[in-house]
């Protein structure tokens, strides 16, 4: 099986997005790292992003290195 990650990105109305095979940690970071460095090579870097809670720290980790905020959606939702 295949997962996509899409992500927004606000100003420019793009949606970069990348296909991965599963849903482990290592496998999110890197797909989200390569988007973030696309839109950054067009100079579009984020600054902002809300995360589902599934999220864990490396990407955090990643984000918190690129100088990038971040938000976690509230469990409720």
């Amino acid at each position: 099986m295949q997962y996509v990650f899409v992500l927004h990105d606000w100003d420019s109305n793009a949606m970069p997005c990348r296909t991965f095979k599963n849903r482990k940690i290592n496998e999110i970071a890197t797909s989200y790292s390569r988007i973030v460095n696309k839109l950054t090579s067009s100079s579009l870097k984020p600054k902002f992003n809300i995360l589902g809670n599934e999220f864990s720290k490396p990407l955090t980790e990643y984000m918190n290195s690129q100088i990038i905020t971040y938000q976690f959606v509230p469990p409720h939702l």
